[in-house]
């Protein structure tokens, strides 16, 4: 059986998002619990991954129980990135997909390197799949 959808980009948060976590836990390194809490977000940012395919956008969470939510590329409405400016020192950004899916209406990815290009290449493939299946998007206020 062969893969029908490519894999246009995939990535993890950058560990960066966690570092005002990591230097209060330094600091508390002596109680030694804070560096169980330290340990435990590592591994919670560690194990979440983002992937957008041809068809879909995927976010995989969790460490012992999986959670993989999807949606359809020509679901997404709205974008918007948003630069921290501690997150700009390290060309990351957090990049927020508005969808018109009732059980996912927003897709965070959070601090992913290059927030633009990703935005730019999945904003293409969203035009390209409304008009490839002639599909509308049409808001009712």
């Amino acid at each position: 059986m062969a893969n029908l959808e490519d894999i246009i980009w995939e990535g993890k948060p950058s560990q960066i998002s966690n570092m005002g976590l990591y230097f209060i836990c330094l600091l508390g390194s002596w109680m030694i619990f804070p560096v169980f809490i330290a340990g435990w977000r590592y591994w919670i940012t560690d194990s979440t991954e983002y992937k957008i395919t041809s068809q879909r956008a995927f976010i995989k969470t969790g460490i012992f129980t999986k959670k993989i939510d999807e949606v359809e590329l020509y679901r997404i409405k709205d974008y918007t990135i948003l630069k921290p400016w501690f997150f700009r020192l390290f060309n990351l950004s957090n990049l927020r997909m508005v969808t018109s899916d009732n059980s996912l209406s927003i897709l965070n990815f959070w601090a992913i390197p290059s927030g633009d290009m990703v935005r730019n290449t999945i904003r293409v493939k969203v035009e390209q799949l409304r008009t490839d299946k002639n599909i509308r998007e049409v808001d009712f206020n």
